[in-house]
């Protein structure tokens, strides 16, 4: 049977005599995607958030009297250290690689949190953003 092309990649269709079944097999060979590892991917992320932070910086300037985007511009802070943190693994003790960059990220969650409930007119919840790094720290260390 002849290959079908359907977009950039090739539908083969194969018949199994044993059991009678067709198996469709995409193949990617003319997709040519790029071989990216994870550390590239951590770093291009970190550069967003540091863009982020640029940008909630910018527009909480221009809106003064709304609140809660320094919250969120705290936690987008927070996740860029801790990407940046985590991209450094192997360069760096595993402490600041892995506990300090998940704890980060867990504190980053939890100012986006109390950023976001800010924003909305609603108290902020600083247990929880004074807790949950808190709980994490021990909890990534183990």
């Amino acid at each position: 049977m002849a290959p079908r092309i359907v977009g950039r990649a090739r539908i083969v269709q194969h018949v199994d005599r044993r059991a009678s079944a067709s198996i469709l097999r995409l193949s990617f060979d003319s997709l040519m995607l790029p071989q990216i590892d994870a550390r590239t991917l951590f770093v291009a992320t970190a550069i967003i958030f540091a863009g982020l932070v640029v940008s909630v910086v910018l527009a909480w300037r221009e809106l003064g009297k709304l609140k809660g985007p320094e919250k969120v511009a705290a936690a987008y802070l927070g996740f860029f250290v801790g990407l940046t943190l985590f991209s450094l693994r192997g360069s760096i003790p595993d402490l600041f690689a892995i506990v300090l960059s998940n704890t980060l990220f867990v504190l980053g969650a939890a100012l986006v949190l109390e950023g976001t409930r800010l924003f909305y007119g609603l108290p902020p919840t600083r247990r929880v953003t004074f807790a949950a790094p808190l709980v994490a720290l021990p909890a990534f260390a183990l």
